[in-house]
């Protein structure tokens, strides 16, 4: 019997026109085999963290306030 090995890295992190935050790319192959993509925002000042999207990839930062990101097929601007 074998066990399967989940695997995850970060890609593509873009920090903030202001510089207080970073966007990246959380990715991860699971124990089934599947892919896995989400985005995340980290605070650099405070050190909090969210997820942003899944199943997306960033663009770029349009301003402080809004990410530019890609939803597999399609475009979208979100604060």
């Amino acid at each position: 019997m074998t066990t399967a090995t989940m695997v995850t890295w970060v890609s593509n992190p873009t920090i903030g026109p202001s510089g207080d935050q970073i966007a990246y790319e959380l990715n991860r192959i699971t124990e089934e085999g599947s892919y896995e993509n989400e985005i995340w925002v980290m605070n650099l000042l405070s050190g909090e963290e969210k997820i942003f999207a899944r199943n997306a990839n960033i663009v770029d930062w349009k301003n402080e306030q809004m990410l530019i990101y890609r939803v597999f097929g399609q475009h979208r601007d979100a604060v």
